[in-house]
């Protein structure tokens, strides 16, 4: 290591100190960070899906700075929507009565 690294070698107490973390278990190991679905993030996908109908799982994951694979677990996990067309249908239907609702109050 030496050789390669030159003074910016790790001192040999560093590198013993490292494999005993290591045999132990303790060592720090590189990991995907982890993802949080946040009621935010989930109130924010559902407006999304109601201000545009046809929006696609690409322009929502832009728009929330999500991954396209976080929005699949959003509508299957979080919100358990097994068919979007589904989803969309009663969404549209809720509009509708919504409105009529508010037509026959005034």
């Amino acid at each position: 290591m030496i050789e390669t690294l030159g003074e910016h070698a790790p001192s040999y107490a560093t590198v013993k100190n490292w494999v005993a973390q290591f045999k132990r278990g303790d060592a720090p190991r590189p990991e995907r960070p982890k993802t949080v679905t946040t009621p935010e993030i989930t109130d924010q996908f559902h407006e999304l899906i109601l201000e545009d109908h046809g929006i696609s799982a690409k322009s929502i994951a832009e728009q929330l700075c999500i991954s396209r694979e976080r929005v699949g677990s959003i509508i299957h996990e979080d919100l358990d929507i097994y068919d979007i067309y589904v989803y969309l249908f009663y969404v549209i239907v809720f509009t509708i009565y919504i409105n009529y609702k508010s037509i026959l109050m005034n």
